[in-house]
């Protein structure tokens, strides 16, 4: 038999019934397999811990979302030269701003207006249609958060 130790409805612990002595604290008795330090205990029913929605991303992983080749064109469009335009030159400052900036604070929010116009931005030129939806839409896994 499994039991667990619950401190303010979240289970702290979780130990076989003979296996350790029990100590101050509510034990609930015949937990079942599945029951995790984490969880939470409402009185009747354990519940497993509401998964967790990162809305940072790093600024390494947030490159990494582009492809190579995707990158490249990036640098391209960031270029200038003094045939252009002041129009052309611009739009490549406003690229190596960004590029700076998501560099700079170490971190992007997908969701920032900042970063969904830049990114959407992006198709049609640096990007084919419908890779901005990937890029900024795909959730942000363990490995690519920022978490501070």
């Amino acid at each position: 038999m499994r039991i667990a130790l619950v401190r303010d409805g979240v289970v702290t612990s979780v130990i076989r019934k003979n296996a350790a002595q029990q100590t101050a604290g509510v034990w609930i008795e015949d937990v079942g397999q599945d029951v995790q330090p984490g969880w939470t205990y409402n009185g009747t029913t354990f519940s497993p811990p509401a998964a967790i929605i990162y809305t940072r991303i790093t600024t390494e992983a947030f490159w990494e979302r582009f492809t190579a080749g995707e990158m490249a064109d990036l640098y391209v469009a960031a270029w200038q030269d003094t045939a252009m335009t002041a129009a052309q030159k611009k739009a490549c400052a406003k690229i190596r701003i960004f590029m700076d900036d998501a560099n700079a604070s170490g971190y992007r929010k997908l969701d920032a207006n900042k970063v969904t116009s830049f990114v959407n931005g992006l198709e049609g030129t640096v990007l084919v249609a419908g890779r901005a939806a990937v890029i900024l839409n795909t959730p942000i896994t363990v490995d690519e958060a920022y978490i501070k």
